[in-house]
């Protein structure tokens, strides 16, 4: 039960990552646009 808790953990954690990642990237290309 442990171990699958783990890893579930893991797996959020990477999503959390992957969507703030999407959201800054998207915000920079926003600004840079902005910018031009």
């Amino acid at each position: 039960m442990q171990v699958t808790a783990k890893v579930t953990i893991q797996n959020a954690t990477y999503e959390a990552w992957y969507d703030f990642f999407s959201v800054m990237l998207t915000g920079v290309g926003i600004l840079l646009k902005m910018r031009k």
